[in-house]
């Protein structure tokens, strides 16, 4: 079968299951009977340009007229079956995507806390208050009571 003669069995088929050319003209708005009948008859050509339009008209995906012999619900189930595929896709790769956000979130928390504290790199013990260096600043420094340095000192300002 040729390409014009598939384009116009499939319109056929269409205008048959609408009941007739008027039928089919009333359901899609803008399709003129006339010319739906005479596409049919062979008396109008079904070119390139003819079925383009049609296809817009009548609301159908560009190349409807064109596909194959494949049904169009066996066409649906394959869109619907490539369809699910990606999303499928998309979703895994968004996990993907959060897991790697996560851990390098927490990556960069660790170094900037590390940078700010100060803190010896992963493994060393960290030095008790005792042995920090003389910079660092107390709380008299900024207009807070010194903090008790023994249990006896703790015990009475409690």
């Amino acid at each position: 079968m040729d390409l014009r003669a598939r384009r116009v069995e499939k319109l056929r088929q269409m205008v048959n299951d609408a009941g007739g050319p008027a039928a089919f003209a009333r359901l899609h708005e803008g399709v003129n009977p006339t010319y739906v009948s005479q596409l049919l008859n062979g008396t109008a050509p079904f070119g390139d340009r003819a079925v383009e339009k049609m296809e817009k008209l009548i609301g159908l995906p560009a190349g409807t007229f064109d596909a194959g012999e494949a049904a169009p619900d066996s066409q649906l189930a394959e869109r619907d079956r490539v369809i699910a595929e990606l999303r499928q896709q998309l979703a895994a790769s968004r996990a993907r995507e959060a897991r790697a956000v996560k851990l390098l979130t927490e990556a960069t928390s660790l170094l900037v806390d590390a940078e700010v504290l100060g803190l010896e790199p992963a493994g060393t013990k960290s030095r008790r208050f005792e042995d920090a260096p003389a910079e660092v600043a107390e709380p008299s420094d900024y207009g807070y009571p010194p903090l008790p340095k023994t249990k006896a000192q703790r015990k009475r300002a409690g």
